[in-house]
């Protein structure tokens, strides 16, 4: 009997050694991952703050691009004293729609005579592009005064290419003599991005507008500064580098983390169950209880490290996409998942069929579903899924009788490691819905619940058109 006794101690001893080594290493871990997502949220945030200002810049751009066009068009038709073209306003009141009325009052002081030339030339001189006049050779006929301030008073009688640096695209070589000539000939307005060196030796990054000249042989051309927008996309291309390296480092963090604790829990949980079975005749019911509390706690942290690691994996590898039969799929997840018998599942709908990768869909349904079984606290419980449509999206649903969730955690149940309710109470690593809400953003989809406290809960989601083959 003591050699029994002997044998339960140094057991213990040598688990309880384990365990605090394996409680440090967690704590290490989850210090390390809240970190590291921290940081990847911040980086997120930045390179979505970027995103936006440059979405601003390319409809800046486009809204530019527009009223340029049409003030050349009048400029030119003014030149050639056509006076039926008529600026567009917009109402902005911005330095387009100044630019716009002034050419428009233009246009009615020239046809009624009433004006001097000069007028036209005081527009010419306020603009705050660029604005040059090219001969058909090439040459810098006329020049506005921030054209001079920017590239030089003596610009008059260049050859334009000459200002431009050579680029790697070779688009500075429409500015050729060959170049100017065969835009003149085609007559169609071009437009091309270049680094123009000003009267300071400085590089500047300008958007050229160039239009073919109607009373002459010649062109327009306009430069505007898109330094302020180059800048941001360098930013922008920055914080998506270091979020791709935070993003990978986060994988590679939770991979190594997980493979490294794997082994010493599995041993952690033969052991136990080898002590458990050799020596259950002479352990006291206390240590038996206590044993099998430490294997359920076992499986719960290698669950743990599962979930980690299948939640760092999605996305990272390029994962074959297959046309998928849903009804056949969600069959096979309630197949798979031990569901109670007082538990119901029907599927309302016929499911359609969508381009994914099947794993990922699995996943989704799987954690859904499972969700619903461990949440329900009725003595019927029941499950719908299906589909549903509502203005003009179709949405999947995953709907439960279960004991509902209250408003103000339905973000938090998404959050990573997150649970309603103890694990003591309800086993659950906390990483389910993570999962499936980061799946459903892979495919450029949205995911939310509704619930009312003790009626149940439905968690729809959504993926894009092109991910649908067909609904019937």
């Amino acid at each position: 009997m003591n050699e029994w006794i002997n044998i339960e101690d140094r057991s213990t001893k040598e688990l309880l050694d384990t365990l605090k080594s394996i409680n440090k290493q967690l704590q290490e871990t989850r210090f390390e991952n809240n970190k590291l997502q921290k940081e990847n949220e911040r980086l997120k945030a930045e390179a979505k703050k970027h995103k936006k200002q440059l979405d601003s810049h390319e409809a800046w751009k486009k809204y530019s691009h527009k009223r340029l066009n049409n003030a050349v068009e009048v400029l030119i038709s003014l030149a050639s004293l056509n006076f039926d073209d008529v600026a567009d306003v917009t109402d902005r009141h911005d330095e387009y729609d100044g630019l716009a009325t002034g050419l428009n009052m233009l246009g009615q002081e020239l046809k009624s005579s009433t004006v001097s030339i000069n007028y036209l030339d005081d527009i010419f001189q306020s603009m705050t592009e660029i604005l040059m006049v090219v001969d058909h050779v090439g040459k810098i006929a006329d020049c506005n005064e921030r054209g001079k301030q920017l590239l030089g008073h003596e610009i008059i009688g260049k050859c334009i290419k000459d200002i431009f640096y050579e680029d790697d695209q070779g688009d500075s070589k429409i500015f050729t003599k060959k170049g100017v000539q065969s835009i003149i000939k085609e007559n169609k307005p071009h437009q091309v991005e270049l680094d123009i060196l000003t009267a300071s030796n400085r590089s500047l990054p300008v958007e050229i507008l160039i239009s073919p000249m109607k009373s002459q042989e010649g062109l327009v051309v306009i430069a505007r500064d898109i330094g302020e927008r180059k800048e941001a996309e360098l930013r922008q291309n920055e914080l998506v580098k270091n979020l791709e390296e935070s993003n990978n480092e986060l994988r590679q963090f939770a991979y190594v983390t997980s493979h490294d604790l794997k082994a010493p829990l599995r041993g952690i949980s033969m052991l136990s169950q080898w002590i458990l079975e050799d020596s259950g005749d002479v352990l006291k019911e206390d240590s038996k209880a206590n044993l099998e509390l430490l294997i359920g706690r076992v499986k719960r942290m290698y669950g743990f490290l599962e979930g980690v690691l299948a939640y760092s994996k999605i996305g990272l590898n390029k994962d074959v996409v297959f046309e998928i039969e849903l009804n056949a799929l969600v069959n096979e997840v309630i197949d798979s998942i031990n569901v109670p018998k007082s538990m119901s599942i029907q599927i309302d709908h016929t499911l359609p069929v969508v381009n994914a990768v099947k794993t990922h869909m699995i996943q989704v349904f799987q954690n859904l579903i499972s969700n619903a079984i461990k949440y329900n606290d009725k003595k019927e419980g029941l499950i719908n899924i299906g589909m549903e449509k509502r203005e003009d999206k179709e949405l999947f649903y995953v709907k439960d009788n279960g004991m509902g969730i209250e408003t103000s955690h339905f973000e938090k149940i998404f959050v990573i490691f997150q649970t309603l309710k103890p694990r003591d109470t309800v086993e659950s690593t906390g990483i389910g819905l993570t999962i499936v809400k980061k799946i459903v953003e892979y495919y450029d989809g949205e995911i939310w619940l509704e619930s009312e406290l003790g009626t149940g809960t439905t968690f729809y989601f959504t993926l894009p058109p092109s991910q649908l083959n067909s609904i019937s």
